[in-house]
């Protein structure tokens, strides 16, 4: 099994059609169509009902979404574990405004960020020109 058939699985099962699920993942209506067959083919095993109104789950399909949802979870917490581990913010920014709004408005504010984000090198350049 691969993931990506899971996924178009799992959008057709919550979608109820071929189409809807389609559009969720931006994908033509009758690539998910070929798709679910050629995974129901591999399974060897129904898990859709074809009905002139969409996709119904069979028996097997009800099984596999429970497991599948599982997997999702699984895979998104992975995703949101390591998102951003190797992303540390740094580098230099440069911010140019005019005196006034930096000293009298925003400078609680830039001085908040550069306490959240120390590895960030916060230029601030005086200018009125556009």
């Amino acid at each position: 099994m691969n993931w990506d058939d899971l996924k178009i699985f799992l959008a057709v099962a919550r979608r109820g059609s071929a189409r809807a699920a389609a559009e969720q993942l931006d994908i033509h209506h009758s690539t998910i169509a070929r798709r679910i067959e050629a995974f129901e083919s591999t399974q060897n095993v129904q898990l859709f009902h074809r009905t002139t109104t969409g996709y119904r789950l069979t028996p097997a399909g009800e099984s596999l979404l429970a497991s599948v949802v599982r997997i999702e979870q699984e895979v998104n917490g992975i995703e949101r574990n390591i998102l951003g581990r190797d992303a540390d913010l740094k580098g230099e920014i440069r911010v140019t405004m005019p005196d006034v709004l930096a000293a009298n408005l925003l400078m609680p504010d830039l001085v908040a960020f550069m306490d959240t984000y120390p590895e960030i090198d916060l230029k601030v350049l005086v200018s009125y020109s556009m």
